[in-house]
């Protein structure tokens, strides 16, 4: 009996362990969701770019295997487009996942070309700084463009929502995409 649960276990961390290193490819959207004591609070997203050298990538580091829009928190001014990797990310969040979702939807925003993802991301790569706007220009609209060439973010509807359940009584006006919000 005792071998048979060890046996499951390590079956179970390799499962995990292939799930977590190959189930993305390149230009697939990743997304970290984020929180406070499993409170699930907003996601971050990057870009899939591999751990080898991508042909066509200007300045891709070796060992980076993501390309996301980042920075201080506190000083949004140094928030840039650079590449990164999954696991130093992984350290403010939990386990990424493969996050398409206009993939197969019958939407206006087609999926790129791996040689438009490469251009798409040379163009941004080190030339974000600055431009950091949560609900106009943030790491989610970057993986849109990259892999869509829309900059689109779903994530900035639901910040009115958000905001009324931790501080309730409040009018949320609807703008297009964005939301002003009145606090009472």
């Amino acid at each position: 009996m005792k071998k048979l649960i060890v046996l499951t276990v390590i079956l179970q961390l390799s499962i995990l362990i292939i799930q977590a290193t190959g189930e993305f490819e390149f230009g697939d959207i990743i997304s970290f969701q984020r929180g406070k004591k499993g409170t699930k609070v907003y996601k971050h997203f990057a870009v899939y770019v591999g751990e080898g050298t991508v042909e066509g990538l200007t300045d891709k580091p070796a060992g980076a295997d993501i390309f996301h829009f980042t920075g201080e928190k506190k000083d949004q001014e140094n928030a840039d487009c650079i590449y990164g990797t999954i696991k130093g990310t992984i350290k403010h969040s939990v386990q990424p996942e493969k996050d398409n979702y206009e993939d197969g939807k019958p939407t206006k925003y087609p999926i790129g070309s791996h040689a438009d993802f490469i251009d798409r991301i040379n163009k941004l790569s080190g030339n974000c700084l600055g431009m950091y706007n949560l609900l106009k220009n943030n790491c989610e609209h970057m993986a849109t463009f990259v892999r869509y060439g829309v900059d689109v973010s779903k994530q900035t509807g639901q910040l009115g929502v958000a905001l009324v359940r931790k501080h309730g009584n409040m009018e949320v006006t609807a703008y297009g995409d964005f939301e002003t919000i009145t606090f009472d």
